[in-house]
């Protein structure tokens, strides 16, 4: 479980024929997409997504592998106390770029 939770939470590079669209400028750049957490509940639900997209079969494929879940576990390693959001790149001599994120203490940035 803690393997597909650091899988989950780790940055993806969005680049080449993956790149960011720009919903306000409607251009493609370079970015990293995360999920960060800030803060953790008292209780916290998983559900298993046991499908994934097959990129050479370009199709949905079930994931078959057993999956085990600890009794308990410490999450706390998973905090991130960096800002978060989402931002647009490609340098600052071009004119691009935005961002919106919030501190680890709900302020925003």
């Amino acid at each position: 479980m803690l393997e597909s939770l650091h899988e989950y939470l780790a940055e993806e590079i969005l680049d080449g024929d993956n790149q960011y669209r720009c919903e306000r400028c409607a251009v493609k750049v370079d970015a990293t997409r995360a999920v960060r957490l800030h803060q953790l509940p008292r209780y916290v639900n998983f559900q298993l997504k046991r499908f994934v997209f097959d990129f050479e079969t370009l199709s949905r494929r079930k994931v078959t592998d057993a999956f085990r879940f600890p009794l308990e576990v410490e999450l706390g390693g998973f905090v991130s106390p960096l800002v978060d959001g989402v931002g647009g790149g490609g340098g600052d001599d071009n004119g691009h770029g935005h961002g919106h994120g919030h501190g680890g203490n709900g302020d925003s940035a």
